[in-house]
């Protein structure tokens, strides 16, 4: 790992899964390293996400916390000198690019769904891939609405969904992933959104 804190320096950027072992690799070549989103916690210490925002913030050097009950959190674990409430870059994001998904997506029509007449399901978190029975409860749940429901899938989800079996034939159409726009903009025009996913949960906030 620290090849790539030689190459990349203060321009490295990982994601969820890797920030606990580049975290760690900073400490032990005395880099500094800053967690963006850090403070958030769900309460829900079976989650691995979870046990990882813990660890990272500790070896964090600086933690910019989305919002102030972030930092809140951080205070509340002892950690507030170096802590710096930035606001949420999911949303920044949605600022900087809705308007953009609505011009240059056509997600809606390749899928053949209207403005407000369908809902997205997102569902990736182990909680609900990992144990067969509670993901086909949701597979059929989603299947058996009365408007369409888009799920674009994972690909450890659609691992699990093959295991399974499942073939979809009410409500539900399975998508590969779809790229930012694609998705950001189906999100915003649907009826509902149904995701074990905090991130989809602020886009849609946004959205609405």
């Amino acid at each position: 790992l620290g090849q790539y804190l030689d190459r990349f320096g203060e321009d490295l950027d990982v994601g969820r899964r890797a920030r606990l072992l580049f975290h760690r690799a900073a400490d032990a070549d005395d880099a500094l390293a800053g967690h963006v989103e850090a403070g958030l916690r769900s309460g829900d210490r079976s989650m691995p996400e979870e046990k990882n925002r813990v660890v990272v913030d500790r070896l964090s050097d600086l933690a910019f916390a989305p919002t102030d009950d972030a930092a809140a959190n951080l205070a509340d674990e002892g950690q507030t000198g170096r802590v710096y409430v930035t606001g949420n870059t999911i949303v920044d994001a949605c600022r900087t690019h809705l308007a953009m998904a609505e011009r240059k997506s056509a997600v809606r029509e390749r899928l053949s769904v209207a403005d407000g007449r369908y809902a997205v399901a997102t569902i990736h978190r182990p909680v609900n891939t990992d144990d067969p029975g509670r993901l086909r409860r949701v597979l059929e749940a989603l299947d058996e609405q009365s408007r369409p429901v888009v799920f674009p899938v994972h690909p450890r989800t659609r691992a699990a969904i093959d295991e399974l079996g499942f073939e979809p034939g009410g409500a539900l159409t399975c998508t590969d992933p779809l790229d930012y726009l694609d998705f950001l903009q189906l999100l915003a025009n649907a009826r509902v959104a149904v995701t074990d996913s905090g991130g989809a949960l602020l886009r849609r906030e946004y959205a609405d």
